[in-house]
């Protein structure tokens, strides 16, 4: 009988436990740990868009523009998949707004990075050009959003030119 006291002390208090954690487990985090998650993702997806988008463009400027197309949309998807794990850290309240915006940017400009790479791969240069130069400004909209936030590979950088 002792024995099984023991354990019913010992099963209550790890339950006790368990649910004054509780609060503290669902506790939002802090802009720093939100930058902290949102730096891991976007390096790991910037690790893998760049060298594709670097490639992409060098064929662009030596007019190989149906092989630098597919590099484009394969970089994009690269930014989709980091993006798509964005969406799922919780935004720090007195943030929360200013963070959405962001990731709706973030939306739009990799629509035009897609659209780039069609637009390459069907050979339409001139309509290429321009979808690049908004790729580029909708990415520069964003990082004035987020500017404050200290993210080094979160911020759009023309780093693949």
């Amino acid at each position: 009988m002792e024995l099984r006291g023991r354990l019913l002390c010992f099963a209550l208090a790890a339950i006790a436990a368990l649910v004054s954690a509780a609060p503290a487990l669902g506790a939002e985090l802090t802009k720093s740990e939100y930058v902290d998650r949102a730096e891991e993702i976007c390096k790991a997806g910037t690790t893998k868009a760049t060298p594709m988008l670097s490639d992409g463009l060098a064929e662009f400027k030596k007019n190989k523009v149906t092989l630098a197309g597919p590099k484009f949309v394969r970089g994009a998807g690269f930014y989709d998949t980091a993006r798509a794990r964005l969406l799922t850290i919780p935004k720090p309240q007195a943030d929360a707004d200013v963070l959405t915006a962001w990731l709706a940017r973030l939306k739009i400009q990799n629509f035009f990075l897609r659209k780039t790479g069609k637009a390459l791969s069907e050979a339409h240069r001139v309509k290429a050009q321009g979808l690049l130069s908004r790729f580029v400004h909708s990415g520069n909209r964003a990082n004035d959003l987020v500017l404050g936030f200290g993210f080094k590979y979160c911020l759009f950088n023309n780093h693949f030119k």
